[in-house]
């Protein structure tokens, strides 16, 4: 039987209302979907470039007592000073090596400086106490002559000293975000080895600039005498030791390193090298 123009009509405006009935529903979706993908293609992605895992090591230094030695005498701890100052300054290096005389901290960067200042101490102090004449400045440079001369000896001994592993491991991360926005690298990454996993630790979170590239350095807890040293996570102690006896022990230790940059993560294998 025939279709009537009604009957056609009746048709094709169902078919004109149903289309424009999905079109309503579907636009939004489509709009939500198109822009999810868009702001998805701009997110911060990590891609790390490299790892570098630097072993620490404990301080070899002079012992403390020398310093309060030369302290004690006025005029050798006044010209020692001048002479470090001078060595330092002849031989380009711009650390402050005066500040051990000070009480501060041993700067291994400054043995080299300490060793000619100490030679051309000692030079100075042997011409004066050869004079043989009895003086107070004889009598004064014989006293500080064998106080550079303990400092030489004690200087020589830090040079062959054998440093040992400390236990923990500082890991340079070069990072690279290939998203077109910025981000953070979170301060905390996932350290796998040997079938064991614990985190580690940056001192804060490093923003990274769409892409740009970034080093961030990543510091592993360590274990001595029963003792655990930096952030670690509590519950990892035993994985932490574990660690710790390995670093020490000098032996290369196979390694997984996994960052975050804005919940998005990846992963770099490395390798602590073996102590030669």
């Amino acid at each position: 039987m025939a279709e009537s123009a009604t009957e056609r009509w009746l048709t094709d405006t169902r078919k004109i209302l149903l289309t424009q009935l999905l079109t309503v529903i579907l636009t939004p979706t489509c709009v939500a979907l198109t822009f999810f993908l868009l702001e998805h293609s701009k997110a911060p992605k990590p891609d790390i470039q490299y790892v570098r895992a630097s072993p620490r090591y404990f301080a070899t230094e002079p012992v403390s007592s020398l310093v309060t030695r030369i302290n004690n005498d006025p005029g050798l701890a006044s010209d020692f000073r001048k002479d470090i100052r001078d060595a330092g300054s002849s031989a380009d290096n711009t650390a402050t090596c005066t500040n051990w005389l000070d009480e501060g901290s041993w700067d291994s960067d400054c043995l080299a400086v300490y060793k000619s200042a100490a030679g051309e101490m000692r030079g100075m102090l042997l011409a004066v106490a050869a004079q043989g004449n009895g003086s107070i400045q004889e009598t004064r440079a014989k006293s500080s002559l064998k106080i550079i001369e303990d400092l030489r000896k004690e200087l020589i001994a830090v040079e062959n000293a054998k440093e040992l592993r400390a236990g923990n491991v500082t890991l340079t991360v070069g990072v690279l975000n290939t998203g077109d926005l910025g981000g953070t690298v979170f301060a905390d990454a996932l350290l796998k080895f040997d079938n064991r996993a614990m985190h580690v630790s940056a001192d804060q979170y490093k923003e990274v600039t769409g892409h740009s590239f970034s080093e961030v350095l990543f510091n592993t807890a360590r274990e001595d005498n029963g003792k655990y040293w930096g952030t670690f996570t509590v519950g990892e102690e035993p994985i932490i030791k574990a660690w710790s006896d390995l670093v020490k022990g000098g032996k290369e230790i196979p390694f997984e390193l996994t960052i975050t940059l804005n919940g998005r993560t990846d992963t770099i294998k490395g390798t602590v090298s073996r102590e030669e």
